[in-house]
C-alpha cells in the first residue's frame, strides 16, 4: 500500500506500523507539507533543491517530504539500521529515490538547502 498524501491520512498509515511510538503529529507534518510545497513552488523551474532529513525513525518525515518536495534531493540520516530498513521499505511504496545513510557516511563536502531535524 502506498502512504497517502494527506498529512493526517499519512500520520494514520505509519501509525499502524511497527516502530510508530515516537513518530510526528499531524500538526507538524501538516505544517512540513505546507512549508515545503512553499519551498518547492518557489523553486520550480531552477536547480534542484536538496533537504537533509537528520533523524528520519521509520519515514514518517521522509515521506511528508517526498509527496510534498516535487522536484528535491532528499538525503535521510538515521542510525539505526532497523529504522533505516523501514524507511527504505515504506518509501518504496512511494517510488521514491533518496538516500539513507548512516551519520558517518554523509560526505563532508554535501551541500543542503534545507535541514529537518527529525
Amino acid at each position: 500500500m502506498i502512504p497517502p498524501p494527506d498529512p493526517g491520512r499519512l500520520h494514520a498509515w505509519f501509525t499502524a506500523r511497527p516502530g510508530s511510538g515516537q513518530i510526528a503529529t499531524p500538526f507538524a507534518l501538516s505544517g512540513l507539507a505546507t512549508w515545503v510545497s512553499r519551498r518547492n513552488h518557489h523553486h520550480r523551474g531552477l536547480q534542484t533543491f536538496t533537504i537533509a532529513d537528520v533523524g528520519s525513525g521509520i519515514g514518517t518525515t521522509l515521506a511528508c517530504l517526498a509527496w510534498w518536495a516535487g522536484h528535491a534531493e532528499i538525503v535521510s540520516v538515521e542510525s539505526d539500521p532497523w529504522c533505516q530498513a523501514q524507511a527504505r521499505q515504506n518509501l518504496g511504496h512511494l517510488g521514491t529515490a533518496c538516500g539513507i545513510l548512516s551519520y558517518d557516511k554523509i560526505p563532508a563536502h554535501m551541500r543542503f538547502d534545507f535541514l529537518v531535524l527529525d
